[in-house]
């Protein structure tokens, strides 16, 4: 008896835990009841997307297919005649404009259009949980693109708009500060549609020579699939900073390395 009391003591204390400053947290898995300061990221998750590869065309990119998560066709989550494989992440920033790792859209010369799907999930807090709604697809076919090769950032325009202007609010950092906190959004690969949230990281501004260059930290811990996420500041109004820039197998655990510093759209 007096084991299974610490047991449920010790199970009480970790479900109770607070989050702390660089968690990598499965935004699945929280209560929001005991964790309303999390409540804020989903509606700014609301506005990211997953990035969905047709395969077995993956072309150069380093994601690994056998640790990905795979939408198989005659799915109901995909209306497609090829398989879908988990990829990266991305998000609006703004109706027509959307922001990604560039290494996200390496190609052999495919047309990204038949290549890539943009997913777009929808989320909702329900009885303290998180509560998939449902999704919508985009398919690529950008009109123009700012790339900045030197921080694996681009900005495609996508000519039309694609979301409710009514979702928008000013995202982007429009100033360099040199000390910052951040939080990101992004897919995982090994999951679908399962987003995760890197927390509240302290993080600095590159020193790098390269003018337009994103915030870095050490801190900041992400996994495979969430490059090209965004990357926000974390202080209410939040807006987006800069991308995930970040190579390494699916189940890999690495540091943040940031995108460029991205331009008002």
């Amino acid at each position: 008896m007096k084991y299974l009391v610490l047991m449920l003591l010790s199970f009480t204390a970790l479900a109770q835990q607070n989050f702390v400053a660089g968690d990598l947290i499965d935004l699945s898995e929280v209560n929001f009841n005991e964790h309303p300061e999390l409540v804020p990221y989903v509606e700014l998750l609301n506005k990211s997307f997953q990035i969905l590869r047709f395969n077995p065309e993956m072309g150069r990119t380093s994601t690994n297919i056998s640790q990905a998560a795979v939408v198989p066709v005659g799915h109901p989550l995909n209306p497609y005649n090829r398989e879908l494989v988990s990829h990266c992440s991305g998000s609006f920033i703004s109706p027509t404009k959307i922001a990604t790792a560039t290494h996200c859209l390496r190609t052999k010369k495919e047309d990204l259009a038949t290549l890539l799907v943009l997913r777009n999930h929808q989320f909702e807090i329900h009885q303290g949980k998180l509560t998939h709604k449902g999704f919508q697809d985009f398919r690529l076919k950008p009109q123009t693109a700012a790339v900045f090769s030197s921080s694996d950032t681009t900005i495609l325009e996508l000519g039309e708009d694609l979301l409710p202007r009514k979702l928008f609010s000013p995202l982007l950092l429009s100033e360099r500060t040199s000390i910052l906190h951040i939080s990101i959004l992004g897919y995982p690969s090994h999951e679908y549609a399962k987003p995760f949230l890197s927390f509240r990281c302290s993080a600095r501004m590159s020193e790098s020579r390269y003018e337009n260059e994103g915030p870095v930290s050490s801190k900041c811990s992400v996994q495979g699939g969430m490059s090209g996420g965004p990357v926000f500041l974390d202080q209410s109004p939040y807006r987006q900073a800069s991308t995930v820039s970040m190579s390494g197998g699916s189940h890999e655990v690495g540091f943040f390395k940031s995108g460029a510093l991205l331009p008002n759209p």
